[in-house]
């Protein structure tokens, strides 16, 4: 409509001007002048002058000779001779042009409504315009849909290659931002799952890790008591049978190691999954734990001095199982980094509301690095915090302390 409003006003503009018109005019004039050449028109040939208005559009012609009109094409008038014309003379407004004719010269008033051929022309310029810029329109959002299509696939070749943290771009809300965000939804559920399957791998890892290092301790005792009896170091049968009692106590704690390692996880990072929380020890059991320990270490050759609070008539928050692979633990650390010339002092005493159990001894001159690997240690501390409890470890001023706090329930 824009288009339509600037060029009607163009050409009406155009054709107010005079010299335009008229130049306009003479270039329909020469033009029929030349097709009266071409096709050797005569008086006798008017017809074919019809013809060539049918063609070129032209609205009116009229021929005059002198003051005759011999060919009217408004009331198909057609004179047979020159002579046989109808006497009217031209009207004073009207403009003639001489046109030779096969027989004859005359005079041509030619009307023409030029206008029409511009309005024509300029409507179909129009057109091609309007459909060149609703073609422009069209394809540039199809280009924008197409972009972002390729885009995804683009996004989506990643992911099949492994690359899931690039975000899946979203543009606008409409389906294809909606496939967008479906993509990218699955792409982070996806990553979860992978992320999940690393950690359950690691997990398992650290599971066999610990377990592995939770059974040498028993088992080292159990292949030392083992070894006294095989070997018969001593002659008191009383002690004999204590050996093996505890070499069948460790073989169960072993059973029982064994047993959580098809049925459980030691530790998921956030909580102990082997710790039941309801279960508790007594002061007694406790202190029979410890002299156990006392024993082994005894055994291989290590003196002991043993400083133990007397008092039984409380409970722990932990089950026998996790506080002797806890013990175990220390032992094994005793046993590795304390020195054996040396005695070890094994010490009780209750602080407030809680029980402390401290192992103490002069610290090796060399310890080799490739010994351990600190994974007892941080499993004992992941058991005691989920008991309520807490672990310290580490060398002061050349001694190795081992300091348990266990919360103490009356």
């Amino acid at each position: 409509m824009l288009l339509e409003h600037i060029s009607a006003q163009m050409i009406e503009g155009r054709y107010m001007d005079s010299e335009y018109v008229q130049a306009q005019m003479k270039r329909e004039v020469e033009a029929i002048q030349a097709y009266i050449a071409e096709h050797d028109i005569g008086l006798n040939h008017f017809y074919k002058v019809a013809k060539w208005m049918d063609r070129d559009k032209i609205t009116t012609i009229t021929l005059y000779d002198k003051d005759n009109l011999i060919y009217d094409s408004t009331i198909s008038y057609l004179a047979g001779t020159m002579s046989s014309g109808i006497q009217r003379k031209p009207l004073l407004w009207q403009t003639l042009y001489p046109i030779h004719l096969k027989d004859a010269d005359v005079h041509m008033d030619l009307t023409v409504y030029l206008k029409h051929h511009d309005y024509d022309r300029a409507l179909v310029g129009n057109l091609l315009v309007f459909f060149g810029v609703f073609l422009f329109i069209v394809l540039f959002f199809v280009h924008r849909k197409t972009s972002h299509i390729l885009h995804l696939e683009q996004q989506v070749q990643l992911m099949q290659g492994g690359m899931f943290h690039f975000p899946i771009e979203t543009r606008g809300n409409d389906e294809i931002s909606s496939l967008a965000r479906n993509i990218d939804d699955m792409r982070k559920v996806f990553i979860q799952q992978v992320q999940a399957q690393n950690q359950m791998h690691d997990l398992s890892r650290k599971f066999a890790s610990t377990i592995s290092h939770d059974i040498r301790t028993p088992l080292a005792a159990m292949i030392g008591y083992l070894d006294i009896l095989i070997n018969k170091r001593t002659a008191d049968e009383e002690k004999l049978r204590q050996y093996l009692l505890k070499s069948a106590e460790k073989a169960n704690q072993l059973k029982a190691l064994i047993n959580h390692l098809f049925e459980h996880f030691v530790i998921s990072g956030q909580q102990e999954a082997m710790a039941d929380k309801e279960s508790r020890i007594d002061g007694l059991s406790i202190e029979n734990m410890i002299l156990d320990g006392v024993f082994l270490l005894e055994s291989e050759g290590m003196a002991v001095k043993t400083s133990l609070a007397r008092q039984a008539n409380y409970h722990v928050p932990i089950g026998k199982e996790l506080l002797q692979r806890v013990l175990d633990n220390v032992i094994s650390n005793i046993l590795k980094y304390a020195d054996k010339n040396e005695p070890v002092l094994i010490e009780t005493k209750h602080e407030g509301d809680h029980l402390i159990i401290s192992y103490q001894n002069k610290a090796k001159s060399h310890i080799d690095p490739s010994l351990s690997t600190g994974l007892g240690l941080m499993t004992c501390q992941h058991i005691l915090e989920n008991c309520q409890g807490a672990l310290e470890a580490g060398n002061w001023d050349g001694l190795y302390l081992l300091k348990l706090q266990l919360r103490r329930y009356s």
